[in-house]
């Protein structure tokens, strides 16, 4: 996944170069604790930050509260692990982990229930605002402390594995000696769904209104004995050998490519029009409530800048024009818009022709004057 924005929309903050310094941070950071998304200048003067596609990334301003508070968790971690290799260079250290926004935040869950986060537009702040240092989040109104407790027989269960199925992906966890997980600040009404593989127990955690820990008594709870039928060896190999025989099935399809419009705020542009201009060929379609919208790739040449025009809408905000580029086996795309300062043509007419009216009815009043 590749992050766009014109560099007109941004202010350097970092001296030494952004090619020097994350060839610098690559080396000095392990692979898991590199924080930083990969720096490229574009053409057209567009500036983007990759994504390593092995995962699906997600913007932090649209998580949920529960994912929220792990993602800030593990950047102020893994910040930390980075201002400490950084060394004593506190003005460098403050620029690097500066972003415009928290709409410069990604991150991703890997199969394996652990939360990614990288930062793009790193060292980089929008002109007329002073740069973040921090991922910053307020808390929702009636959100509590959330702590799940195992027990059985009267006794915690201590180091107990268990899962936490949530948005398609499996969190793993483990309690501690008293058998608690403390799961963060959660809002009433929250639903956790829990799966106990060693016990073969599926639990549903509701959050309440003022119930902070909330305990399973998995005392009755019995493992499964799972019968596995008996596989006669020859039919294992006949089947193997039909399987073998059968012709291959290639699918073939277009490239569909994916651009999602967001604001400066991190929220998607829902419901515009755009019109997209590439080497004088014009291509008009809208976004949809994520605010994505779908090209085939067929259509798009790449290593060519894409003109990007958002139609305005009454009640609305403008957006000003910007061009991204389509690269080479890149197929997923997030480009970042500024808001447009409002024109004040119409105003700036009016007053014109408010004033050529008043010297009109000036100069006419002198001459009725001097003929009278």
């Amino acid at each position: 996944m590749r992050v766009q924005i014109n560099h007109n929309e941004l202010r350097p903050l970092i001296k030494e170069g952004y090619e020097k310094v994350y060839d610098a941070m690559s080396r000095l950071l392990a692979p898991e604790e590199m924080i930083f998304a990969k720096w490229e200048a574009g053409f057209g003067g567009i500036l983007q930050w990759t994504l390593p596609n092995d995962y699906m990334w997600r913007n932090f301003t649209q998580a949920d509260d529960y994912d929220k508070q792990v993602v800030i968790n593990e950047f102020l971690r893994l910040k930390e692990i980075g201002e400490k290799k950084l060394g004593t260079n506190e003005r460098l250290k403050q620029a690097v982990y500066s972003i415009p926004s928290e709409a410069s935040v990604y991150y991703t869950v890997t199969p394996d229930g652990k939360y990614h986060v990288m930062l793009t537009a790193w060292g980089y702040s929008f002109p007329t605002q002073a740069p973040m240092t921090d991922i910053t989040w307020q808390l929702p109104a009636g959100a509590q402390n959330t702590t799940v407790r195992f027990v059985e027989s009267g006794e915690p269960m201590v180091n107990l594995p268990f899962d936490i199925h949530r948005n398609g992906v499996v969190l793993h966890h483990q309690s501690d000696e008293n058998g608690d997980k403390y799961l963060g600040k959660l809002s009433p009404g929250t639903e956790l769904h829990i799966e106990v593989p060693s016990m073969s127990r599926r639990l549903t955690l509701a959050v309440t209104g003022g119930q902070e820990v909330y305990t399973f008594d998995l005392t009755v709870a019995k493992p499964r004995i799972q019968e596995i039928p008996e596989v006669h060896e020859e039919v294992a190999h006949e089947e193997v050998h039909e399987k073998e025989d059968e012709p291959e099935e290639i699918i073939c399809g277009a490239r569909t490519i994916r651009v999602q419009y967001i604001g400066c705020d991190g929220q998607p542009i829902k419901g515009r029009s755009i019109m997209l201009s590439q080497n004088g060929r014009l291509t008009e379609t809208a976004t949809d409530d994520s605010g994505n919208i779908y090209l085939n790739g067929n259509d798009f040449a790449d290593d060519t800048a894409i003109k990007s025009h958002i139609g305005d809408v009454a009640q609305q905000p403008g957006y000003s024009d910007c061009s991204f580029t389509i690269e080479p086996g890149e197929d997923d795309y997030a480009i970042v818009y500024s808001e447009r300062k409002q024109s004040r043509t119409w105003l700036t007419a009016l007053l014109l022709l408010l004033g050529a009216g008043l010297a009109f009815l000036t100069i006419w009043g002198a001459l009725m004057t001097d003929i009278g």
